[in-house]
């Protein structure tokens, strides 16, 4: 599956359609639209077995534990390396988990020392832009069609070889018969 392809498109549609609002955000953050790149930074702040230096993880494991005990998140399994569906495995934990870690990055904008995060910053910008939210949707449909699909397949696959394993079951004795 070329979601990499597909990635690349969207990104530089959504480059086009936001570059007047690209050159209102400070160069420090260093935002972009690229969602591979979102997706690696949004992994690194909120894992909860990251050790990335400007990472939360283990901070947002106790405030969801304070302020929403027995919620369960969506993970992603790993934003490390040069993933290619790296873009559809994020997608849905991103999706579903922004609300959540919205509240976490704005409680963390108004304590002093953590403000000047570039990390944090360059994340709050990108989860509270719509189309960045939109294309979080959009990835996150595209990866449950693709799950759907595989489970589909593996699925025909199965029912086709015990078809045809129970068709050469029944004709063993026939074709047995027939050669002697």
């Amino acid at each position: 599956v070329h979601t990499n392809g597909m990635e690349k498109k969207l990104c530089a549609r959504l480059q086009v359609i936001l570059k007047d609002s690209l050159k209102e955000i400070d160069p420090k953050l260093q935002v972009s639209c690229v969602y591979s790149a979102y997706c690696r930074a949004y992994d690194k702040f909120f894992s909860l077995c990251c050790n990335y230096p400007k990472g939360k993880g283990e901070n947002f494991a106790i405030y969801l534990c304070k302020y929403h005990p027995g919620m369960r998140l969506f993970h992603i399994k790993s934003a490390q390396g040069s993933r290619q569906d790296l873009s559809l495995m994020a997608s849905p934990a991103i999706y579903m988990d922004c609300v959540v870690h919205l509240e976490y990055a704005d409680h963390l904008l108004h304590i002093h020392k953590v403000r000047d995060n570039i990390l944090l910053r360059n994340l709050f910008v990108l989860m509270t832009s719509s189309e960045m939210v939109a294309m979080s949707r959009l990835m996150s449909f595209f990866s449950l069609l693709l799950d759907f699909l595989c489970v589909s397949l593996l699925e025909k696959r199965r029912t086709r070889k015990n078809r045809i394993g129970g068709l050469c079951q029944c004709l063993t004795p026939w074709i047995r018969s027939e050669r002697s």
